[in-house]
């Protein structure tokens, strides 16, 4: 379950992407937009920002697709899971040939929970209690980024 796109890094990047895309700051499930080509999730400050350029899965069959079958996965890419209802869900990785890293988050946007997900298994990994997002990114990402639970990325959606 997962997506492809590139993304920018730093305050340069991140404004020059803010320049190029009609953008809705998401404040919670009720301000996403229906069908938004995808949305930009930035953690940390504006002046050292790191972001993540996601597709966004908000149906049924997005959401079952996912990243399955990608070979690849750009470096600050990922998918960003809509779901329709506040609630416990699982994640599998069945033919998703990219290692990936999961962020849970609450309605706010407050990440719950960070798991790590190997390629092609069919464990399910479990969200740690309710949620109604999720995002994948490459294994590692939220290490590398130093995003934690209790964190909460500003979610920007473009159309």
């Amino acid at each position: 379950m997962i997506l492809e796109r590139s993304v920018r890094r730093s305050t340069g990047g991140f404004v020059a992407v803010l320049a190029t895309a009609v953008l809705v700051a998401a404040t919670g499930p009720e301000s996403v937009p229906v069908n938004p080509a995808s949305a930009l999730v930035v953690f940390g400050s504006e002046e050292d920002a790191d972001t993540i350029v996601a597709e966004v899965a908000q149906t049924d069959a997005e959401r079952a697709q996912g990243l399955m079958n990608r070979e690849e996965l750009g470096e600050d890419a990922g998918m960003l899971f809509v779901l329709p209802n506040y609630e416990e869900i699982s994640f599998w990785m069945k033919d998703t040939y990219i290692p990936l890293d999961i962020a849970f988050m609450d309605p706010s946007f407050r990440i719950t929970g960070i798991a790590r997900m190997e390629p092609q298994s069919e464990e399910l990994v479990d969200s740690p209690g309710r949620i109604q997002f999720a995002l994948e990114v490459n294994q590692g990402w939220f290490e590398e980024h130093g995003v934690k639970v209790g964190d909460t990325p500003r979610i920007y959606f473009t159309n």
